[in-house]
């Protein structure tokens, strides 16, 4: 058996996986780009862009293993460092997008609730409102400010999560960095990284029992499911991400002080439960999410603006 076996195994499931991934998800991109109602396109964005940077990623561990093999069993050849430091860079990105597409999911919701009200009957005016909510609207003040906070509330988990992207992204660039200085640079970034994707994730979760239980509409109930229903995977696979990042360490004398959560030099069986089985899962959820919106996103839609056309209709006369 060859050197690193196992995680040559992990990376060529990983390309067959995602690539799967991308052929189920055609149809409904396909589909979703070219209705003009869809507001779910930005999704496909980051969706592809996860695949394609976990595609990438097994590729280039994939070829860094046949190296290491190379050199290991005939002494010739080079290790190019890189390729593994790229192959970890990609997982941090990727990690990054499986919790922005989530929030993605939540704030698209929001459209769903303001379209809900219009399936409701509307009042007419001059007999809906009592004299006193007319000159003191006390509810809707209430909910402008509510309204305010939870977009507050939003606007800084997604910035947490764009910065937790940005250092983790660095960190791993720099960690094959020569000098001490460089390695506690690289390892303070991968640490706060590492922390700020678990804030923005129970950040995220906050959010979504928020608007689960102002939910109205039938398709932004299910999605705030879906997206609710990642939750505890992202939690675990960003709890590995943080076991990774306190435990890495660069000895100069020895090489990598490996321990169980060094990425490849570690142990493949905790990686495969705690970190690759969960964003498999996650993925997955979101492809099942790409058909649900196709299924009833546009039905949604056309029955929201057939039903503006018929309320409005009156007034013209």
């Amino acid at each position: 058996m060859s050197l690193l076996y196992q995680w040559k195994v992990i990376s060529i499931f990983e390309v067959a996986y995602y690539f799967l991934i991308i052929v189920a998800s055609a149809y409904p991109f396909i589909k979703t780009a070219k209705s003009p109602v869809s507001k779910f396109k930005l999704f496909y964005a980051r969706f592809f862009l996860i695949t394609f940077c976990k595609l990438v990623s097994g590729a280039l561990l994939v070829g860094y293993i046949e190296q290491v093999n190379k050199y290991h069993d005939n002494g010739t050849g080079t290790i190019n460092l890189n390729l593994l430091i790229a192959s970890i860079s990609l997982n941090s990105v990727s990690l990054g997008m499986l919790t922005l597409m989530n929030l993605f999911i939540v704030k698209y919701t929001e459209k769903l609730k303001v379209s809900a009200d219009d399936f409701q009957e509307k009042p007419k005016a001059g007999y809906s409102f009592p004299l006193l909510k007319v000159f003191f609207p006390v509810d809707a003040i209430k909910h402008a400010r509510a309204g305010s906070h939870l977009l507050a509330f939003e606007s800084l988990t997604q910035k947490v999560q764009i910065y937790a992207i940005i250092i983790s992204v660095v960190g791993a660039a720099i960690s094959n960095g020569t000098g001490p200085s460089t390695q506690k640079t690289a390892r303070s970034l991968l640490r706060a990284g590492a922390l700020l994707y678990l804030i923005s994730n129970f950040f995220n979760a906050g959010f979504i029992i928020l608007k689960l239980r102002a939910a109205t509409a039938g398709l932004q109930k299910n999605l705030l499911w879906f997206s609710l229903s990642v939750i505890p995977f992202l939690t675990v696979r960003i709890v590995y991400n943080i076991c990774s990042a306190f435990t890495f360490k660069i000895d100069y004398n020895d090489g990598f002080n490996v321990n169980k959560f060094t990425f490849l030099f570690g142990d493949w069986k905790i990686f495969v439960g705690v970190s690759f089985v969960e964003e498999c899962v996650c993925i997955l959820i979101f492809t099942v999410v790409c058909w649900v919106v196709l299924r009833q996103e546009e039905f949604f839609f056309l029955q929201r603006d057939k039903l503006d056309v018929e309320t409005s209709s009156p007034d013209q006369y």
